[in-house]
């Protein structure tokens, strides 16, 4: 949500005491302290807050646009007003996170309101506290009605998994996963009895993702599972080669399919 914390490393605004009053329709520029990747920009309200501007179903809103020092537009976005309360930095976020080290931005707030908003500042603009990109494999890659990350370290929803490991107890299993202790080469069952993978490679080739059917080629150098990272436990059946096999659980949610070595047709169908 909008109002859930930016991710990233947080610079507070550092205001002189002074306030500025954003007017309605009425842009206000200031110079973002912060250089190249950007998550996001804060103003802190200062007094009291317009009750038009914090009513629980507002057709309010602030729009920040972030220029680069050319002019040129790097990115924008709106938040609703509804949730501002005084003294508390009001962040809005930007999807900037693709913008190059070291470069400098400026940040421009716009109020669409009936009323007008009182904020701290500095130097007669508006005092910024800002999030930048960071190192964290993340990227916030959209922001509409919602904030969108990316998480850039996940595996492929459809993979091969060379290895694979028995662990039949739950806890047991959701503690290995999160501690991020399984590599993308590995599948973590559920059950004894499951074929051990060779831990050979293999090439996937996703032929068809579809909302009831998902297929693929699998060229393998050894037995091993291919991985689909649905919950698709409940009403679906895999074939290899058009031949009927088990969808086995896998990864504490999600399943996987038994290949042999060679290249095989893989196929789930709901």
């Amino acid at each position: 949500a909008l109002g859930d914390q930016v991710l990233g490393p947080q610079t507070a605004a550092k205001g002189d005491g002074s306030q500025l009053t954003l007017q309605p329709g009425q842009s206000v520029s200031a110079p973002v302290a912060a250089t190249g990747p950007l998550r996001g920009v804060g103003i802190t309200p200062q007094g009291l807050i317009p009750a038009v501007l914090s009513d629980p179903d507002p057709n309010s809103w602030i729009q920040l646009t972030v220029r680069d020092s050319s002019g040129a537009q790097v990115a924008q976005s709106k938040r609703l007003t509804n949730d501002l309360t005084s003294a508390n930095t009001f962040v809005v976020p930007v999807a900037a996170d693709s913008v190059a080290a070291g470069t400098q931005l400026s940040a421009t707030f716009t109020l669409h309101a009936t009323a007008p908003l009182t904020v701290a500042a500095t130097n007669g603009t508006p005092a910024l506290t800002t999030v930048a990109g960071a190192d964290d494999g993340l990227k916030l890659v959209h922001v509409g009605t919602s904030a969108i990350y990316q998480r850039l370290t996940a595996q492929p929803r459809i993979r091969w998994a060379a290895n694979s490991l028995v662990v039949t107890n739950p806890g047991k299993r959701v503690q290995l996963l999160a501690a991020g202790k399984v590599n993308g080469s590995s599948v973590v069952l559920s059950n004894r009895g499951e074929p051990q993978a060779s831990g050979q490679p293999a090439s996937v080739k996703v032929s068809q993702d579809g909302l009831d059917t998902i297929s693929a080629t699998v060229n393998a150098s050894g037995q091993g599972y291919l991985v689909v990272a649905d919950a698709d436990q409940v009403g679906w059946t895999a074939t290899v080669d058009g031949k009927k096999t088990r969808l086995i659980p896998a990864d504490e949610g999600v399943v996987a399919v038994n290949v042999p070595a060679g290249t095989h047709d893989v196929a789930l169908h709901f």
